[in-house]
């Protein structure tokens, strides 16, 4: 049985997709990056509208925007060089997006330069830590933060996302029920006479020990049982935690807690081949 269910908190600015999308792309220093980040949806909301003129591609569910840009950053300023179809594989027929009629005049020497970026485009590479299927939500070891102001970069960011790392609780359940069972104050439970009613429902967040914080009861048995499920919460020794952009990735769990012994002892027997 899988007791937990975790929820990402999204982080990035922008839309929010439940799939994990096709990135754009940017070349520089003579590499192709992948981003999470679609700069031109920034143009569209600018002028009103996300018309490509004479553009046909393949879209899906992992590329609901409908394209990708690919993008240039040269001397300091970042220009839009193409807008092409997310799956040239499924295509019959590929015509890009005609730059004259999308962009007229600020279309000079087969690009656009993008003076519309003011913001920091993100760059995700090294290892996969853990993949979230939604939007550009998947975290890697390391991210190259791109600022821009006006279309100029201004800095490059580099972040660390190495500390981030698995909990056995979260991954095997058995390990889980075995840690309830064997801190669970049996005793109280006795006391307060339980009846039918013996699980408690609470959510919290991971700190940057790996402890659980901010924790509630979100249903609840009575006041001596909810005390005592935060009591062993408060209790478990590590969990989940991930970062982005270098920081603590701010993410909720749901947990129930079974106050009835039998409930574990067939479960860790279950667990065990039993």
């Amino acid at each position: 049985m899988k007791l937990i269910n975790a929820i990402l908190i999204c982080l990035i600015t922008g839309q929010l997709f439940g799939t994990a999308q096709v990135p754009d792309f940017l070349i520089y220093e003579n590499d192709t990056l992948s981003i999470y980040s679609n700069p031109l949806e920034v143009y569209f909301e600018q002028i009103g509208s996300r018309e490509l003129p004479k553009f046909k591609g393949c879209s899906s569910t992992a590329c609901w925007r409908g394209y990708v840009g690919i993008w240039e950053l040269r001397n300091d300023s970042i220009f839009l060089k193409e807008v092409t179809t997310c799956h040239k594989y499924k295509c019959d027929t590929i015509i890009n997006a005609d730059f004259n009629e999308l962009f007229g005049d600020r279309y000079i020497n087969n690009e656009v330069f993008a003076d519309w970026i003011s913001y920091e485009i993100i760059n995700p590479h090294g290892k996969q830590i853990k993949y979230i299927h939604q939007g550009y939500e998947s975290i890697y070891e390391y991210e190259r933060g791109f600022e821009f102001i006006n279309g100029k970069l201004v800095k490059v960011n580099n972040y660390d996302n190495t500390k981030s790392r698995e909990s056995i609780y979260s991954k095997e359940p058995n390990l889980l029920h075995k840690f309830f069972y064997d801190n669970i104050d049996w005793k109280l439970v006795e006391s307060v006479k339980l009846s039918d009613k013996k699980r408690v429902i609470a959510t919290f967040k991971i700190g940057e020990n790996e402890k659980p914080i901010e924790i509630e009861i979100v249903r609840g048995v009575n006041p001596e049982i909810d005390k005592e499920a935060e009591r062993i919460i408060k209790l478990i020794p590590e969990w989940e935690v991930y970062y982005k952009r270098g920081k603590v990735v701010k993410t909720q769990w749901n947990l129930p807690i079974y106050f009835d012994k039998e409930f574990y002892e067939k479960e860790i027997k279950k667990e065990n081949g039993g």
